[in-house]
């Protein structure tokens, strides 16, 4: 369950859980749209993101996302519209606090071995990628820096 967060020294401290975690993301959605992610589990540890609109009836569309997919997927909702550097999601999907995932990401700079590092991080993102271009939303990969949310370049269209 989202309950982590930092404090400005990078230490780890459990927030009031909210079951609904709400992002507009202007400049991805369309205006009066939000996604809306339930922390809370669906069914053993899946999570559901929905799209919603001001409209009645506002569902636009709904993704199952697994833990990992959640907590990754959180670290970049936050950081939207800026991107979400390599040490964020590291530390989001190995439960380190920042500055430690900080030290590990230069540390694997340094022996060349980002690549290898960054290598869970890329296949949690590819799954939240496919599922992501359901909302009209890419990930983006800014080289040696991190990740960034845009809009899909040719979103879905409605059958």
């Amino acid at each position: 369950m989202v309950q982590r967060t930092e404090d400005t020294f990078g230490q780890k401290y459990p927030r009031q859980a909210q079951q609904f975690l709400a992002f507009p993301l202007p400049g991805v959605l369309p205006e009066g749209h939000v996604l809306v992610l339930n922390t809370r589990p669906y069914s053993l540890s899946t999570f559901v993101l929905t799209q919603l609109s001001a409209e009645a009836h506002g569902l636009v569309a709904q993704e199952v996302l697994t833990e990992l997919e959640m907590y990754a997927l959180v670290a970049l909702l936050e950081s939207y519209p800026q991107y979400c550097p390599y040490e964020v999601l590291q530390a989001a999907i190995t439960d380190e606090v920042v500055n430690h995932a900080r030290a590990t990401v230069n540390q694997a700079i340094e022996h060349r071995t980002l690549d290898h590092l960054m290598k869970p991080i890329r296949n949690i993102l590819s799954r939240c990628r496919a599922k992501l271009h359901t909302f009209g939303i890419d990930i983006y990969s800014i080289h040696a820096a991190g990740y960034i949310l845009t809009p899909l370049r040719c979103p879905p269209q409605d059958s």
